[in-house]
């Protein structure tokens, strides 16, 4: 095809090992046949980053068999899913309906790039781009090979996904290349006390942004009211010691009045808790649930790898709910969560909070990317053995 051969020679993309997918049983997993632009691009180019922003999709990504086209996008699609049935806006179907968004690439923060398939001709699907909370939604009047040409080209698109292009980039840069140069920033740099660089590249790529959070410890007690259960002490030091990293002052607040507990659709875990809401104990069960998949190259890292994700709870969807600990020191770790741990799944990052900010967001409805709380009790239950 004239437009893929164009797109290839202008990015100076490199076809490295040629590998050509098994088309038929591909299309055959998801039903639909699947635009010729897509197919000779992937099989034509090794995976890597178009502008640096584009991540186009292959068939057995992440550790999904080849023939499986989904293989990641299945979470993504429940999620949009569930988003929508909580009534926040999609403005198109979601495959398999008819018509439906189907995820063909991944932007900034791993966020979609989808098709509309409403045309029986899938050469005809044009592109469509979300924003990273899905409240804003652009279409292309083009197929993918179209839109990456015009991202390499140095022209705008008219999705979000502008506000994160640097035209002064390489065109095109191999996964291999982007994971190579980001493990040689990360041995370069020194490793001190107070840093305040984000090095793990999965973080760079959801754009992690380090800067002092707010403890709302005071708001949120004021919110949930006293506690008439007595909450066993915490000997902080141990506990910190036994895990190996120090907690976010406010998580141990919360721990020290209230313990572990039921809020608003999350599971919190604290030292004193047992079970599923014991701290120690969802730390090992999620990085023991985390390696025993295969992972994928550019993947979330997992505590205790270096900047891996601490989780601290788990929402009545099946979310993760962790902290990123970058930076130089847990008052300024964020909290994220994930749909799938440590693996292909949707990550979000809630930029700019704290344990004790998130937990009141998700109280009021005051996320941009709500985790699933609707119908859910604002009342705090005590999950203290013995106690309800």
């Amino acid at each position: 095809m004239d437009t893929v051969r164009q797109l290839i020679d202008l990015a100076k993309a490199p076809s490295g090992e040629m590998h050509h997918f098994d088309w038929h049983r591909v299309e055959e997993s998801i039903g639909l046949a699947l635009p010729e632009d897509y197919k000779s691009i992937v099989d034509g180019t090794v995976d890597g980053f178009f502008q640096g922003v584009v991540r186009v999709g292959r068939p057995g990504g992440d550790g999904y068999v080849e023939t499986d086209f989904l293989g990641y996008y299945a979470h993504l699609l429940d999620d949009l899913r569930v988003s929508r049935g909580e009534g926040n806006a999609v403005p198109y179907p979601i495959f398999p309906e008819v018509g439906g968004l189907l995820p063909w690439g991944i932007g900034p923060g791993m966020t979609p790039i989808f098709w509309r398939t409403d045309d029986v001709d899938p050469n005809n699907w044009t592109v469509v781009v979300a924003d990273s909370t899905f409240e804003n939604w652009c279409a292309f009047a083009g197929g993918v090979a179209e839109f990456l040409t015009v991202l390499v080209n140095g022209r705008t698109t008219g999705t979000s996904l502008d506000a994160f292009v640097d035209f002064r980039a390489p065109a095109f840069v191999p996964m291999a290349d982007a994971l190579a140069a980001e493990h040689e920033l990360y041995a370069n740099e020194s490793v001190r006390q107070g840093d305040d660089r984000v090095r793990d590249p999965f973080w760079r790529m959801m754009r992690v942004k380090i800067k002092p959070l707010v403890d709302d410890f005071i708001n949120l007690k004021l919110l949930l009211g006293e506690h008439s259960v007595v909450v066993p002490p915490i000997e902080w030091d141990s506990i910190e010691s036994a895990l190996g990293a120090q907690l976010p002052g406010d998580y141990k607040k919360f721990a020290e009045f209230y313990g572990p507990g039921d809020l608003c659709g999350l599971r919190i875990a604290t030292p004193q808790g047992a079970g599923d809401y014991s701290l120690a104990d969802l730390v090992v069960r999620k990085y023991r649930e985390a390696v025993a998949r295969e992972r994928s190259d550019l993947r979330m890292p997992i505590f205790p790898e270096p900047e891996g994700a601490i989780p601290w709870g788990e929402s009545v969807a099946g979310h993760t709910i962790f902290w990123v600990p970058v930076g130089g020191g847990p008052e300024s770790w964020i909290v994220g969560s994930s749909t799938s741990y440590g693996n292909a799944g949707v990550v979000t990052t809630y930029q700019g909070c704290s344990f004790s900010t998130f937990v009141l967001k998700q109280i009021d409805g005051g996320l941009l990317s709500p985790i699933d709380i609707s119908g859910q009790d604002s009342r705090f239950h005590s999950r203290l053995t013995g106690m309800c």
